[in-house]
């Protein structure tokens, strides 16, 4: 999956090379915008799952589904 790739990605960057090697960390909240809904509805939803895996880890990606639900990784 594309997230998973992309929370890889960002664990394995290194953004100084000088001791010590600082890495950087990404907590993500994804969902998708479904037809006929208002943006700012799709907005909230993404907030609050981004909100939910920065609250519950670091590199944490939560995926809020068309059912509601939270699918988590990380």
């Amino acid at each position: 999956m594309a997230d998973e790739r992309l929370s890889e990605q960002t664990r394995d960057l290194v953004v100084s090379t000088n001791e010590p090697a600082y890495r950087i960390t990404a907590s993500m909240g994804i969902t998708e915008y479904r037809k006929d809904e208002d943006i700012h509805v799709a907005m909230e939803r993404a907030d609050r799952v981004l909100y939910d895996a920065k609250r519950t880890g670091r590199n944490k990606i939560i995926i809020a589904d068309q059912e509601g639900f939270q699918i988590s990784f990380g």
